[in-house]
């Protein structure tokens, strides 16, 4: 509980534009108050039961924890629903309790007044009576004002077979018709729902003139399904085997995501049914950012199965996130959580022009959610000259600290650690090395990342050494950024002129044309006294600089 509390708190601490300690809410005028209560007071052995979460008398509420008791030997949690815009996180499980938490996001006030935060799901296991409790919750408001509220507020709930479900009648939690019969049909196939879930069967036949019109793509809206927490798409293998016949793409939509499936995407090998593309917004069972992670958007839960095993993708999926308007766009990028770690590992993306959404390609289906990453370095404060373009490249992953906690901005740049950082803005895939050059180990950690370089052609050697571990120059940096430049799609004007600099006759005949471009380009400056000293080693303070720079004026930014 103290784990979740502490990452909900250092979520709002990167929410905020000012920070200050947090201090304990003195006397208020009305104490507010948390309830608990559920939707039914009887249930039979596997049907469900909502307990709903309420606040009263709220005061500017931003942010809160909550801790449930219960017996999960006799009914089992099964997921939680924030009614409110923001950032869930759990329900985390410890034997009897399970801990919930929610914070909003960006400059927005707290709630006030008497609100219905969310709801909890109970299924019900086995014959028995259980008590739920709301044992505690915690505060915080929008100025980082903190109270501890401890309640005695329960609630029972009996679970009885008496009258339950007839042997062979079928499963309680199988999908039923929603009880509207105009929601029960749409133009592709037939609606189901299932608790907060609701699904999109594809007809074979409703579907046919699709796939044969002359559109290059079939365009399935889910957001015309209903409001629900989670949206289910299930396609027929049949379906899918006379759309990738017809070389169609499938686009898939719902809510602030949007996926493109080339017909080569999937890898349909083995699947003998249907798959089923499930995409859930705000899942209720996400794990809180790390330090330094201010969340963008909710939590977008994707996945696609057939029967309990994951779809294997053949080629990487377009996958676009909605965005809104109070965020930093040089410092977001799409995380996904590692099951394994617990971690939140970042994915990439591209922001859109208009700043409303970003693009990325997803490698696996999991939880994804933008998050923007303040990294900051004890060695680094606010007024030095490169702090920002040094937090924006780490941001994004291509620069990091020689621990985790010092950036070093004055040591030198070698050639393997540039080579490193270009290739990640490039975002190039490591290249096996092969032992090309006499001086690059293949045990070295940049050796692979001198391959990618190589093979790319924005760092070359001698033909037979590389020097990897050699400061690169002043005129090497402006070579392999100019290459840079250029690989990320922007022209070059290779008449510039050499700029007068004092030194200009000791500036390399090979590197000229690459000085004066990136030179009048602002890419990298000269020094004082009118000169570029060519031969001078390169900082790790400068590379930042000079790394930004080819970023923004490359339209990266």
């Amino acid at each position: 509980m103290k784990r979740t509390w502490i990452c909900i708190l250092l979520a709002v601490f990167f929410m905020m534009t000012a920070f200050g300690e947090l201090s304990y809410a003195a006397d208020t005028i009305s104490p507010a108050k948390f309830t608990i209560s559920l939707d039914k007071t009887d249930i039979k052995p596997g049907m469900t039961a909502a307990l709903s979460l309420a606040g009263e008398n709220l005061n500017d509420l931003y942010s809160y924890e909550i801790v449930l008791a219960y017996d999960p030997q006799i009914v089992e949690l099964k997921g939680a629903h924030s009614n409110l815009q923001g950032f869930p996180v759990g329900p985390i499980k410890n034997g009897n309790k399970a801990t919930f938490a929610f914070t909003k996001t960006g400059n927005r006030s707290g709630e006030n007044g008497n609100v219905l935060l969310g709801s909890f799901t109970f299924k019900g296991l086995t014959d028995g009576q259980a008590v739920i409790a709301l044992e505690s919750v915690k505060t915080l408001n929008s100025q980082l004002s903190r109270s501890d509220l401890y309640t005695g507020n329960s609630v029972s709930l009996k679970i009885s077979a008496a009258d339950g479900n007839p042997s062979g009648t079928g499963n309680p939690n199988d999908p039923i018709s929603i009880g509207d019969p105009d929601d029960t049909t749409h133009e592709w196939g037939t609606i189901t729902v299932s608790g907060d879930t609701r699904v999109l069967m594809i007809d074979p036949v409703r579907i046919a003139s699709a796939i044969q019109s002359s559109e290059e793509a079939i365009t399935i809206d889910l957001s015309s399904i209903g409001k629900t927490f989670g949206k289910v798409l299930v396609i027929p293998l049949s379906v899918l085997t006379r759309i990738q016949d017809n070389n169609k793409d499938i686009i898939i939509r719902s809510g602030e995501v949007s996926m493109v499936l080339s017909k080569v995407s999937l890898k349909l090998d083995g699947i003998t049914d249907y798959i089923r593309i499930s995409i859930a917004d705000r899942d209720a069972f996400a794990v809180a950012p790390g330090a330094g992670l201010k969340p963008v958007t909710n939590i977008f839960d994707i996945s696609i199965k057939a029967g309990n095993m994951d779809v294997k993708i053949d080629k990487l999926v377009e996958v676009t996130l909605g965005l809104g308007e109070e965020y930093d766009s040089r410092k977001a990028g799409v995380y996904y959580h590692n099951e394994t770690t617990g971690e939140w590992e970042y994915a990439g993306g591209k922001i859109s022009k208009d700043k409303k959404s970003i693009t990325f390609k997803a490698k696996h289906f999991s939880e994804y959610a933008v998050l923007e990453y303040h990294k900051f370095f004890a060695d680094i404060d606010s007024a030095h000259w490169a702090n920002d373009f040094i937090g924006v490249l780490a941001a994004k992953h291509i620069v990091f600290g020689v621990d985790d906690t010092h950036y070093n901005p004055n040591d030198k740049v070698t050639r393997a650690e540039f080579a490193a950082m270009a290739v990640r803005m490039l975002k190039l895939p490591e290249a096996e090395y092969k032992g090309e050059f006499r001086d690059v180990h293949s045990g070295a950690w940049y050796a692979d990342m001198i391959a990618a370089a190589s093979l790319s052609g924005i760092l070359a050697g001698d033909g037979t050494s590389m020097r990897p571990n050699d400061n690169i120059t002043r005129q090497e940096m402006a070579i392999v950024a100019m290459r840079v430049y250029e690989k990320l799609g922007a022209p070059i004007d290779n008449k510039l002129a050499v700029a007068a600099f004092a030194d200009g006759v000791s500036i390399a005949p090979w590197a000229g044309e690459s000085v004066a471009s990136a030179q009048q380009m602002g890419i990298i400056n000269g020094k004082p006294g009118y000169l570029f000293a060519p031969l001078d080693d390169t900082t790790r303070a400068e590379a930042a600089t000079i790394l930004y720079q080819l970023l923004e004026k490359s339209g990266g930014l």
